[in-house]
């Protein structure tokens, strides 16, 4: 991982775990104050990641002008689709599960726009902290085209860095030595002697991929009439109609 990839996830870590710890204080109970402490932390996740996207590149060498300016405001969840989402929590883990999400994906979503509004960034590797679960590491051994929709879990705490398809090449994730580390969570014993005897980890994770739980970041491609971040990703056909839509649903002016 790029040491400003790195640090950013260090960041990301301490505002998710920020943004927790000021939820629980309400005991789960006052889901109002919780989507504002929800939102205001969405805020500093966005607000990091617009930082760190130069810092990514300058640490590649790539120069990689910006079109407009991205609207903060735009990226965050309302206050009541947070609390929409909070109320269907039926445990514990599960609300804490949806805090974390939605403070994880507004910085992730943030990272869609600032990618997209970059015409040479062509685009990005998934970033993992090792260790890491089969289904991530599988997914962070490729470069991503900028308009690829990135798969996520509960709780699931990757990054995307933006890149070009030839450097993003020296940025994937060899899993080999990750596996051998026991860096790879969530294998069994079978799936390890599989693994020694030389299968592929995309398919011994794949065996089970009924279970994976893996979804596109924050999938609703569409609020209020506006099409969403990820909307956009799906409905553009090249990166003009992307930028021009960022532009047109508000996101950058």
């Amino acid at each position: 991982m790029l040491t400003a990839a790195s640090e950013h996830y260090r960041q990301q870590q301490r505002v998710a775990a920020l943004a927790l710890r000021e939820v629980r204080r309400t005991g789960n109970s006052d889901l109002v104050q919780a989507a504002q402490i929800i939102g205001a932390y969405q805020t500093i996740s966005v607000t990091l990641t617009l930082g760190s996207t130069p810092a990514e590149l300058a640490e590649q060498g790539v120069k990689a002008p910006a079109e407009g300016v991205v609207a903060v405001e735009a990226l965050l969840t309302g206050p009541q689709d947070i609390i929409d989402r909070l109320v269907k929590a039926d445990t514990d883990a599960a609300f804490e599960a949806i805090v974390l999400i939605l403070t994880a994906d507004a910085g992730r979503t943030a990272a869609v726009v600032d990618i997209g509004r970059r015409p040479a960034i062509t685009g990005y590797v998934r970033s993992l902290n090792l260790p890491s679960c089969g289904r991530c590491a599988v997914l962070a051994g490729r470069v991503y085209r900028h308009s690829t929709g990135f798969l996520r879990h509960p709780r699931c705490d990757c990054l995307m860095t933006p890149t070009t398809t030839e450097l993003g090449a020296e940025l994937v994730l060899d899993p080999t030595d990750a596996i051998a580390n026991g860096d790879i969570t969530g294998l069994s014993a079978a799936d390890l002697a599989a693994l020694d005897a030389g299968a592929d980890l995309g398919q011994v994770v794949n065996v089970r991929k009924k279970a994976t739980g893996l979804t596109v970041g924050s999938s609703v491609t569409a609020r209020a009439g506006r099409l969403t971040p990820q909307g956009i990703q799906s409905a553009a056909s090249d990166r003009a109609e992307f930028i021009a839509l960022l532009k047109l649903h508000g996101y950058i002016r």
